[in-house]
């Protein structure tokens, strides 16, 4: 160690400190990244279902004007079906 002078303990201990600095900044910038990219997931997940939602809405519609029938009217109407054939 007294072959080294303080001088460049001191530059050792720096560069160190430096490249730390440097590894924490790169790690906090991906964890935003990875978070702004979850957001935008999120979103365009969200979205989709909302989508989807509609779209069953739409297709519920077209069957609140149908007439809803009992178990023995359906039987008539098979039957009525079947005489026909």
């Amino acid at each position: 160690m007294e072959q080294f002078g303080t001088g460049a303990i001191i530059l050792v201990l720096v560069g160190i400190w430096y490249l730390g600095s440097s590894i924490n900044k790169v790690l906090e910038g991906s964890g935003e990244l990875a978070e702004a990219e979850f957001t935008q997931f999120k979103r365009q997940q969200d979205i989709r279902i909302h989508k989807s939602r509609i779209k069953e809405h739409k297709q519920v519609d077209k069957f609140k004007d149908q007439p809803v029938y009992t178990d023995a009217e359906w039987q008539k109407i098979f039957a009525k079906d079947n005489d026909e054939d």
